[in-house]
């Protein structure tokens, strides 16, 4: 059911300022019938604007990647940045990876209608969508808090105090929420820790017995709760100092 707010001026000297804009939240079927709901309960009281709210929505994410959201160029030293996004202009909330190298961001990152909190890339797909959920509730209070104005070129957001404060906690929960698995490796990293197992010697394997090979490594390593990056390029490598 829709979620419409009601500006209104309090006339009936319950508030210390007369013209103190106050809000109200009414679920109804239509606008009329959040106005009649208003009506009923704020007897007396002089109404401003009625609109109807815009609601978080979530879009998860899918796929079968245990870490979707990690990405590493070769060129560069770290992963690529990952966050949620929060989209002001209809609510929207999603999580993805910048592929971005450098400050470059979109029009509307840079105008602020699109709000980004980083988060760990190596997060599995699971605990993304269970942050997602989980910070939900503050990015409707982000969103509740937002006034969108245009200038005849641009829109850009206005946060009212509770809402900048909702973006705080917001930052800190997104940054502080860690992964339970065992993370993002680098195939030559992995197997210093987990010690190849294979019959005979790598240089004399097929490409496609060595394929086979990665692919169960690659399978295990899932098992364990991570995903291992380069697997067959580093076989390859090994069996050439066989």
């Amino acid at each position: 059911m829709p979620l419409y707010r009601i500006t209104y001026k309090d006339r009936k000297g319950d508030q210390k300022d007369p013209e103190a804009l106050l809000e109200a939240e009414i679920e109804a079927e239509t606008e009329e019938r959040a106005l009649d709901l208003w009506s009923e309960n704020y007897c007396g009281d002089e109404i401003i604007d009625a609109m109807e709210s815009t609601k978080i929505s979530i879009d998860p994410l899918d796929g079968d990647q245990l870490h979707p959201l990690y990405h590493h160029y070769q060129q560069e030293i770290q992963a690529q940045p990952a966050r949620v996004e929060l989209d002001l202009r209809d609510g929207s909330l999603i999580a993805d990876w910048d592929a971005e190298v450098g400050n470059g961001v979109s029009e509307a990152v840079w105008n602020g209608l699109i709000r980004r909190y980083d988060i760990s890339p190596q997060l599995t797909r699971d605990e993304i969508n269970a942050l997602l959920v989980e910070v939900a509730p503050i990015a409707q209070r982000i969103l509740d808090g937002t006034e969108i104005t245009s200038d005849g070129l641009r829109e850009r957001p206005a946060l009212s105090a509770k809402a900048r404060d909702a973006e705080a906690e917001m930052e800190s929960g997104c940054q502080s929420f860690v992964t339970s698995s065992m993370g993002v490796y680098d195939a030559r990293d992995w197997f210093e820790c987990v010690p190849l197992q294979q019959n005979g010697s790598l240089a004399t394997m097929t490409d496609e017995a060595l394929a086979a090979l990665a692919e169960e490594c690659r399978l295990e390593a899932l098992t364990d709760g991570a995903t291992v990056l380069g697997i067959e390029e580093h076989l390859r490598e090994v069996g050439n100092y066989d």
